[in-house]
């Protein structure tokens, strides 16, 4: 793998704060001059439901909010076991802006570190078992704050080595997703000969 150094997640990336709203303005559908919110119910594993997105008037978002490529969205409020999930942001149809309850990632580009595999390790055991122990937990909800996350220890090895592992983990995602589909498949044939039975 080359020479891997440990770095601060704080050191090679920035944070910021999604934005507060009071509940008389937003909707739960679009409108014109109204910009969508990415929250911790819209912000899979996966990526943007976009089912679940909230809107609010675009004026009142300042530039720094909106998402861009590469961003990763993190969830800062949540359940234990949910606390700390990402989703890695691509593209979406339209601009987007991010809730109180999530933060973003934006990895900085002068300290040779991809987005995607600091996202990757995100979502590693070692990620997960650090957002665990390291959340403040009342009856119900899990937050990490910013301060928390920056002392996050990340293995960081050449930017080659980073490429690599991120090709061959996203190789790996679109192998499972082809033996997903082909096992919904079998089961649509499965239901579909075992409902032929009822006619017998």
């Amino acid at each position: 793998m080359g020479e891997c150094k440990i770095v601060r997640l704080g050191d090679v990336a920035n944070f910021i704060r999604g934005i507060s709203f009071v509940k008389d303005v937003f909707s739960n559908s679009s409108k014109d001059q109204y910009i969508g919110i990415v929250t911790t119910k819209s912000a899979q594993s996966y990526g943007i439901d976009k089912n679940n997105l909230r809107y609010i008037p675009i004026s009142l978002i300042k530039q720094d909010k909106y998402l861009i490529q590469n961003d990763i969205l993190i969830s800062l409020a949540n359940s234990l076991s949910l606390v700390g999930r990402t989703t890695f942001f691509n593209k979406f149809d339209a601009p987007l802006s991010f809730g109180a309850f999530m933060g973003v990632i934006r990895t900085n580009i002068t300290t040779n570190t991809l987005p995607k595999y600091i996202f990757y390790f995100l979502n590693s055991n070692g990620a997960k078992q650090f957002f665990i122990k390291n959340a403040n937990t009342t009856t119900n909800i899990s937050n990490l704050n910013f301060e928390i996350l920056s002392d996050l220890q990340i293995p960081l090895p050449p930017l080659e080595t980073q490429q690599k592992i991120v090709e061959e983990l996203e190789t790996i995602e679109e192998e499972i997703k082809q033996i997903e589909g082909i096992i919904e498949q079998q089961k649509e044939r499965f239901d579909s000969v075992l409902n032929t039975l009822t006619f017998l």
